[in-house]
Formats: C-alpha cells, structure tokens, sequence
C-alpha cells in the first residue's frame, strides 16, 4: 500500500501540533551539552533555542545539530521527533 506524502506529512503535523519544548532540551543546547560547554553557555543556547512551534525549525539547523539527538531528554525529543521525520520524507 503506497502512502501519499502529503497525506503522512499533514498526519504528524496533526499528532503533534500542540507538542511545546517546555522545560526541554533544545537543539543547540543538546550541541552545547555534546561539547562540554560550561552551564553560562549551555543556558544560553537554551534561551535561544525554539520552544513553542518545532514546524519552524528549518532543515539547516536540523542538518548542523543532526548527530546531537542523544543528548535530548524526553521533551526535547518528543518536539523534535516530527521535525526529523517530516525532513526525512
């Protein structure tokens, strides 16, 4: 059974449209975490990480942070989950 693109991309936008960063960690913050980064830096990424809408995370930054997914804890990467798939399809 062949799934239509469009149709799977609207499904996960679905499932997870009301899903925020909260307290999570962050792109970049998961970056600073993987490069020992002292806390001063590592709360500043984390200031400037998204929080509230992961559909604006664009493939650039998905692309920079790609290997930093171990780092993310639950919340971090349950925002970030549909962002990685979408981009993958």
């Amino acid at each position: 059974m062949q799934v239509n693109k469009a149709f799977l991309i609207f499904e996960i936008e679905e499932a997870f449209k009301d899903v925020l960063l909260e307290n999570g960690i962050g792109l970049s913050e998961a970056d600073a975490i993987d490069s020992y980064a002292d806390l001063k830096f590592r709360n500043n990424c984390k200031k400037n990480d998204e929080k509230l809408n992961w559909q604006i995370i664009s493939l650039p930054a998905l692309n920079n942070y790609y290997n930093n997914l171990s780092f993310f804890d639950a919340k971090g990467m349950r925002f970030h989950l549909p962002t990685f798939i979408i981009a993958d399809i």
